[in-house]
């Protein structure tokens, strides 16, 4: 009986002590590093998504909430001028999100907005919101000197 490997058997088609010795440089990977690659890129990329998905969301919810912040201010200065509560609400509400509700109130000498909205886009189903509010010091508070 002969104890010569066989060729075709085992890890490689090659007998160990014939395989290539890698040359300096070289980055090929050996046969049995082959797909590593695609299976590494296969599980990261959805994680990269994700990622990316999360990203954009919290990108959208800020400037939702930027927008809830501006109508605030604006129709505080409108309430703060003086004007109906029409106009308060017409003002805010060119600033707002969509789906805002916008609330007016006197609130310690103080005229106060708020503006309520969801979050934006698919974060919608999660039923958060977005809240900003402003206040300002009504002028006729301020014609007998101070408020």
């Amino acid at each position: 009986m002969s104890t010569r490997p066989q060729p075709g058997v085992g890890p490689s088609a090659r007998p160990p002590a014939a395989r290539r010795a890698p040359a300096p440089g070289d980055t090929r990977p050996d046969d049995d590093e082959r797909g590593m690659v695609t299976a590494e890129l296969a599980v990261v990329l959805p994680a990269v998504a994700l990622v990316l998905l999360l990203v954009l969301a919290a990108i959208a919810t800020g400037a939702q909430h930027i927008r809830a912040t501006d109508a605030a201010q604006a129709g505080a200065r409108a309430a703060a001028a003086g004007e109906s509560s029409e106009v308060v609400l017409a003002h805010a509400r060119q600033l707002a999100p969509d789906d805002a509700t916008i609330t007016v109130r006197r609130d310690d000498g103080l005229v106060v907005v708020e503006v309520v909205a969801g979050w934006p886009g698919p974060l919608a189903v999660t039923g958060g919101q977005v809240t900003a509010s402003a206040s300002a010091v009504p002028e006729e508070a301020l014609v007998g000197g101070t408020p």
